[in-house]
């Protein structure tokens, strides 16, 4: 064998050389590499470089690089003991290196892997149209189909599912089912039987293993709880404890900490944030909006800061900016709808205060009804919900023109008359007396079961003959009155049955319609 010894200059190779096949060139004290035109394959001829197994100071690694790199010390490879090619900066301080473990760019079932076991359990005609990149990306699969694994085990578990694309370290590790798309650093780490689910953010959805059916995108969205199902959380944190399903949480830190909550709509930075929230059916929209609502259940509140230190409500409506800002609001049923309006209400419920600053000074009252532009206790429209009654052109003395009602459900005396006593209030300005029979009035006559209904002053003012059969109304049509009546004192409502006849039975709902005024208090 001729051995050649120190630098070949052109000038010793002054024509074609020629080695012959299955012929090496070595190089090397010990022949330690070797180029050699290798023909053992009768199918597959190839040009070989054999480098050494590796270790020191051996490595098995063909450098490229320039001028520079020559007679310096490439630390940069040392220990190296797997085959690879390593190409060097102009500088020679910085190398990649590309290993032999796994570079398969089509294995004849479209497959494409790259990287340390990538694919590695892929046989032919087994799984098809995978692509695998990183160490340990998709190692297991065996039958899977149309999978994009890309990250140091990313889809390490897959073996035989399907239609998946995983980007990412350890992006969706453990999974073993069909159709998810998890992007980013342990996106979906520990998801395992989940499906239709799409994760994109470091540690999003970091927790599932068997939920389907979420989106949730944003640095750990959704990365607390195992089986959530059908969420779509989008942004920072959002959801971050999120146990329930079927919500759509969008905005940094929206529902952060929410637990056990499904069915809810939280939009907008930090909206139902804060607390741990548990109750249903809320829809929250605006910045910091109902952040500490707990399990309050059924709202509706929009606006920015609105309601923003509410714990329990329940079925509420709250829209503005700043509405129920400043109350702890436990209290439910109310309709609050103006900037500022409702802005300390704690315990009130059953409350429907309208306008700018409507009812702002409300704290525990229920049963109102506001209407104003400013935060006013003597509104332009006023009511009291348990009372029935209506107070409107408030003005700041307290003066007010109120429209209201009395009912008496009243049953019949067994007499010709009977009596409803000081039924009209002392003051009253009456509109009607209206009525309705609730149990069908008799009489011990041959005639019809007839009565008149009036005053002691005029016997059928407000109806006259009119039928006892169930469900029988009145209107002001029945009335004699041509005009409304002044009743300056308290007056008894009286039942006349016709024809000199006495009553036997019945029962009578009658109402009393009328206005009284409220003098200025100052």
């Amino acid at each position: 064998m001729a051995k050649v010894q120190g630098n070949i200059h052109q000038a010793i190779i002054a024509a074609t050389t020629e080695v012959q096949d299955d012929v090496e060139f070595q190089f090397g004290t010990d022949s330690d590499a070797r180029f050699i035109w290798e023909t053992a394959d009768a199918n597959a001829h190839v040009l070989l470089l054999s480098l050494p197994a590796g270790g020191d100071p051996n490595v098995s690694i063909f450098v490229v690089g320039d001028d520079t790199s020559l007679n310096k010390d490439l630390g940069l490879f040392d220990g190296i003991t797997k085959p690879g090619i390593g190409i060097l900066s102009d500088d020679a301080t910085q190398a990649s290196v590309y290993y032999s473990d796994r570079i398969d760019l089509d294995d004849g079932d479209s497959n494409i892997l790259i990287g340390l076991t990538a694919g590695d359990s892929i046989t032919a005609g087994s799984g098809l149209r995978n692509i695998c990149i990183g160490d340990s990306a998709g190692t297991a699969i065996t039958t899977g189909d149309d999978n994009v694994v890309i990250g140091i085990s990313a889809g390490e578990l897959i073996t035989t599912s399907f239609r998946s694309v995983l980007i990412g370290f350890e992006a969706g590790k453990n999974l073993t089912d069909n159709d998810n798309v998890f992007i980013g650093d342990q996106a979906g780490l520990v998801a395992t039987s989940a499906t239709f689910n799409v994760l994109i953010g470091s540690s999003a959805g970091a927790a599932i293993t068997s939920g389907d059916k979420n989106v949730i995108i944003g640095f750990e969205a959704g990365d607390a709880n195992a089986g959530i199902t059908a969420n779509t959380l989008l942004g920072y944190r959002v959801g971050s404890a999120l146990g329930g399903n079927s919500n759509v949480f969008i905005g940094s830190q929206a529902g952060e900490n929410a637990g056990a909550v499904s069915f809810s709509i939280l939009i907008g930075k930090g909206a139902g944030g804060v607390a741990a929230m548990t109750g249903d059916f809320n829809v929250i929209i605006g910045t910091d909006t109902g952040e500490d609502i707990t399990t309050g259940k059924e709202n509706v509140i929009v606006g920015v800061l609105a309601a923003e230190e509410a714990t329990t409500p329940d079925g509420s409506v709250i829209l503005g900016y700043e509405a129920v800002g400043d109350g702890v609001l436990t209290g439910n049923d109310n309709t609050v709808v103006g900037a500022g309006a409702g802005l300390i209400l704690t315990g009130g419920a059953s409350n429907v205060l309208l306008g700018h600053d409507a009812g702002a000074q409300l704290t525990t009252e229920g049963g109102l009804l506001v209407i104003d532009n400013t935060d006013t206790l003597t509104p332009l429209i006023g009511g009291d919900f348990s009372a029935r009654t209506v107070s409107l052109a408030g003005l700041a003395n307290g003066q007010n023109l109120n429209v209201k009602t009395n009912t008496n459900e009243h049953t019949l005396a067994a007499a010709a008359t009977s009596t409803i006593s000081n039924f009209i209030p002392a003051g009253s300005f009456v509109l009607a007396v209206s009525i309705r029979v609730t149990t069908a009035v008799t009489t011990d006559g041959a005639d019809p079961d007839d009565f008149d209904i009036g005053t002691a002053a005029d016997p059928n003012l407000y109806g006259s003959v009119i039928s006892g059969a169930v469900n029988t109304t009145t209107t002001i049509a029945d009335q004699t009155a041509v005009t409304p009546i002044i009743y300056a004192a308290a007056t008894d409502l009286i039942f006349d049955a016709t024809g000199a006849e006495a009553f036997t039975a019945g029962v009578i709902r009658a109402t009393v319609h009328y206005i009284d005024i409220t003098a200025a208090a100052s």
